[in-house]
Formats: structure tokens, C-alpha cells, sequence
């Protein structure tokens, strides 16, 4: 564990921008530059092929960080998108020229579509997680180049190419953090690039959903991606985030324990589903063996259960007819807390359960009470002492971990103005 906390967090070491840093030399062709999400180089013997880019702020200093390597301008003669978002193709000016083939998903352009028209809310909601690791990327950074780049080839399934001495596979693997994800093979030297299919942290449960909001992702089709990489013995496992792994039978092994643990989740979640027991009992009861814990990620376990529930049956949980309508349980607070006989009562019921180990219900009772009288001092109190139980109860996963912090924060700043 880590503390409770998003400030040593490992996600903030393997997802940071340092300028100054020099590219990593892989191997004798392989170089890789990192960032937000790391840009890739693959020389070969009739020119360069880039995987990834950055974000618009950071491409050319990571075209900068090649030709410092190589001591030689760059020849960029492909680049390659293992995925469409801002962090992995935002910097593409630096590096398509007007002889440059672009290659990516065929689904490229729908992922460009779902950050284009949510913009907005995603970068509140962002805030409200990713505060910690935000100012970590740089101040002001711009994400995307004025226009999208403009895709050659798109990929369905497969895709293949040899440039001098050296041949790519591109492999579709959807299923990871966005439904275009690419692995690219480069047989000669053994290494696989898994984008960000094993989640911005290797070696940690898959990002199945991203708490400041996106479309959900697959467990079974990561699964089969992940299998597909693994089958191909790679000695250089090159991902998105964070240091290389070297050597097959580590790699495999690596791969291998990520696989074993979201299938688990799956199955269970499923064997449940099937069975008829609800949502939130799973959410509470699934829980990986020892054997199969991971390294600490983005989110905790139950989150990969509730996104397997919706990923096969949605939204709708068939429990309450209200489900179905505009009329949510809030819309009954004012009544429920009169008919309770005012703020006071469930003030004291939240004391009650927060003093018995209970804050989830706790917070229940406060965001009744608050609902009515957003300045209520006592629920507020209540609220941010309930919210820093939940810190440290909780897993050692960045994204859950940096929404209670802001809760606490918001809480505490309204606190702080009554």
C-alpha cells in the first residue's frame, strides 16, 4: 500500500512528462521516449517508423529526443496509432511529413468522435479524479493539434508491412482502454507494443472503465487481446506506460497473471449474473485470491465487476420500475428528510453508522441532508470524516483514490465558506 494517497502513487512516476529527459534505448533499433503515454521509434534500414506521438505540446520534443539519440535527423516513413486519444496522437505534426504512411484502427475516428463531443465534461470530470496527476503532465498543455492527423491505412483485424530490414505486424486489441487498440509485432527484435491495452499501469487490472467517463470496455475482448500478445513470445514487452519488460518467459508470465485475474472476474461476475444475484452483491463479494492480486493500478476490483454487469446487460437493473424514468431517488430527499423529521435525525443516524464502520451509509444520510441545506456544517463534518474513512479503507488504485481526495476537498472547502 501506498499510504492512502495519489502523491506516491506509481501511477504519477510511469505517466509524467519530464522534458528534460533523455529517449530509452531498447535495443539496437528500438528507442522509446517518455511521457503521458510513452512515443516509440523503430529504425530500420529504409527509414523510421514512430509509434505514437504525445501530446501536441510534447511531440517535438520527443521527435528531439530521437535525432538527439541517433545524432541524425529523423526519416519518418510511418507512424503508427496504437489508439486515438490526445496523449497518443496529438503531437502527429512533428512527425507526418507528406511522404508519411499513417496507419491505425479502423475505429480510429470513432474514439476521436467520443473525446470531440464530450470534451467538456470530461475535462471536469477528469479534474475530480485526475487532479494529482494533471498539473504532473504540465501546465498548459495543449492536447491535440489544430486538426486531427490524417489516417492512410486503416486496420480491421490484421495488418502487415516491411520497411528495409524489418517487418510490423499490427494486430488489433480491442478491448483495453479505448476499442482501437493496435499491438504492433516487430518480429526481428522480438517486440511487442501494446499501447495502452494493459492499462496505463503494467502489471494492474485494466482500466475497464475511466471514472471521468468513457465508453465501457470489453473484459472478454481484452482477454483475447491480451492472449494474442502473449502468444507471440516476445523478449521485449514495449506498453504505453512505464519501464520495458524484457526476457519471454517474464513477459509471458506477466501476461499471463493479468489474463488469469480479469477472467476470474469475469467468470464470477457472470456465474452471478446468470444466478440472479444482484449487482451490488457481487460488487461487494467478488474479490480476486491471493494468488492472482495485482500490482496497484487505476481501480479496485468492484469496479471490474460492475463494468462486466454493464457491459452485458446496460444500464437497467430490473429493480425498480423508477429505473426506467426521469424521476430519480433525489427528487424524494426533501420529502423523505421532512417526513423524517427534519436534518437532525439523519445527521444523527449518519453519526450512528459512521461511528459503527459505516460510512458508505453514512454518506447516504449526508447527501440527504445536503440536498436540502448544501451548508449544513454538521453533515459536512460528517461527510468529509466518512469520505477519509473510505481513503483508507481503500485499495491502492489511483482513480479511486484521487476521487475521494477531491471529495474530501470539496467537502471540506464548503466547510470551510459556511
Amino acid at each position: 500500500m501506498s499510504g492512502h494517497s495519489t502523491a506516491d502513487h506509481r501511477m504519477l512516476r510511469e505517466a509524467r512528462w519530464v522534458p528534460e529527459d533523455a529517449a530509452e534505448q531498447v535495443s539496437d533499433r528500438i528507442w522509446t521516449s517518455h511521457g503521458v503515454t510513452d512515443s516509440h521509434l523503430v529504425t530500420t534500414s529504409e527509414g523510421d517508423v514512430v509509434i505514437n506521438t504525445g501530446f501536441a505540446s510534447h511531440g517535438a520534443r520527443h521527435r528531439q529526443r530521437y535525432e538527439e539519440a541517433l545524432g541524425r535527423p529523423l526519416d519518418v516513413r510511418k507512424v503508427i496509432f496504437t489508439q486515438a486519444y490526445y496523449e497518443q496522437i496529438g503531437g502527429w505534426e512533428a512527425f507526418v511529413g507528406s511522404d508519411a504512411e499513417v496507419l491505425a484502427h479502423r475505429f480510429h475516428d470513432e474514439t476521436i468522435h467520443d473525446q470531440e463531443v464530450v470534451e467538456q465534461v470530461h475535462g471536469r470530470r477528469a479534474m475530480r479524479v485526475l487532479a494529482r496527476l494533471m498539473p504532473a503532465s504540465g501546465s498548459g498543455v495543449r492536447l491535440m493539434a489544430s486538426t486531427p492527423p490524417e489516417v492512410t491505412t486503416f486496420v480491421d483485424d490484421a495488418h502487415s508491412f516491411s520497411l528495409g530490414d524489418r517487418h510490423f505486424d499490427l494486430l488489433s486489441v480491442r478491448g483495453g482502454e479505448a476499442m482501437d487498440c493496435l499491438a504492433v509485432w516487430v518480429p526481428e527484435d522480438r517486440a511487442v507494443f501494446s499501447g495502452n491495452l494493459v492499462g496505463a499501469l503494467h502489471g494492474a487490472l485494466p482500466n475497464l472503465y475511466t471514472l471521468r467517463g468513457a465508453r465501457l470496455r470489453s473484459a472478454w475482448r481484452f482477454i483475447e487481446g491480451m492472449e494474442r500478445i502473449r502468444d507471440l513470445d516476445a523478449e521485449f514487452h514495449v506498453p504505453g506506460h512505464g519501464p520495458v519488460i524484457t526476457g519471454a518467459a517474464r513477459v509471458r508470465q506477466e501476461l499471463q497473471r493479468v489474463i488469469d485475474a480479469v477472467r476470474y472476474i469475469h467468470d464470477r461476475t457472470v456465474d452471478g449474473m446468470n444466478a440472479g444475484v444482484d449487482l451490488w452483491t457481487l460488487m461487494r463479494e467478488v474479490r480476486l485470491p491471493a494468488d492472482l492480486e495485482l500490482r496497484p493500478g487505476r481501480c479496485p476490483t468492484h469496479w471490474l465487476v460492475r463494468s462486466v454487469w454493464e457491459d452485458y446487460l446496460g444500464w437497467a437493473r430490473m429493480e425498480s420500475t423508477t429505473e426506467l424514468y426521469g424521476v430519480p431517488p433525489q427528487a424524494l430527499w426533501t420529502e423523505l428528510v421532512e417526513l423524517a423529521g427534519g436534518p437532525d435525525v439523519l445527521i444523527e443516524r449518519a453519526e450512528r453508522h459512521a461511528a459503527h464502520g459505516e460510512p458508505l451509509h453514512a454518506v447516504h444520510f449526508t447527501d440527504m441532508v445536503l440536498s436540502v441545506d448544501p451548508n449544513n456544517r454538521s453533515a459536512l463534518r460528517i461527510k468529509v470524516a466518512a469520505h477519509e474513512a473510505l481513503l483508507q479503507a481503500a485499495t491502492d488504485s489511483f482513480d479511486e483514490l484521487g476521487y475521494l481526495e477531491s471529495e474530501i476537498s470539496r467537502a471540506q472547502a464548503q466547510l470551510d465558506r459556511c
